[in-house]
């Protein structure tokens, strides 16, 4: 887009400010536009067809609720080759972010969960983002932070939407699982 200027600034001239990033922010999710497959991913509750949906570079993952009610997903951690959530590797006492972006042609209530793995893919413990209200048909941010208990060796992510009907279409983007010491939104702006 094209830089306007801002209240404070009267000169029409872009502001002379080193936008970058002081720290380092490596998303460990290793597709998270789902540009390439949907490697990585796995159903849970009254949820199938994860399919990609669109065509690149605007594509992303697709969920179809079986039933009414709530309904939830993996759309990052899951390992195919072992059949368990060992696929995304985190370091015990470091603390990580987890995001998505999520759209619904119906606006929904929803939350995402932190999941923390052993190393044998086992569920540890779960940091969980409040629960929110989507807007219809506009992408929406969800995130929750975390550090990573002492035995854990793994992360994934859970979204989970409630009061669904049956056959609803549901759309997940932008996933990131960060480790930093704060919380950084790897995708803002977009």
């Amino acid at each position: 887009g094209t830089w306007a200027p801002g209240i404070l600034d009267s000169t029409n001239e872009p502001p002379d400010v080193d936008m970058t990033a002081a720290w380092a922010a490596t998303n460990l999710v290793p597709n998270p536009v789902f540009g390439v497959d949907i490697v990585g991913t796995a159903v849970s509750v009254n949820t199938s067809g994860l399919i990609k949906s669109g065509t690149a570079p605007n594509t992303s993952l697709r969920a179809t609720s079986t039933a009414a009610g709530n309904s939830s997903w993996y759309p990052a951690g899951y390992d195919p080759g072992t059949s368990k959530f060992k696929a995304i590797r985190v370091t015990p006492g470091k603390r990580y972010r987890a995001q998505l972006r999520y759209q619904s042609p119906v606006g929904r209530n929803a939350f995402i969960q932190l999941r923390w793995m052993n190393d044998e893919g086992g569920l540890i413990s779960v940091e969980a983002s409040a629960t929110t209200g989507t807007t219809s048909g506009a992408w929406n941010l969800f995130a929750v932070a975390g550090v990573a208990p002492r035995n854990a060796a793994y992360a994934s992510i859970l979204i989970q939407t409630n009061a669904n009907t049956a056959g609803q279409v549901s759309y997940v983007d932008r996933v990131a699982i960060i480790e930093h010491d704060e919380d950084v939104d790897a995708f803002s702006g977009a």
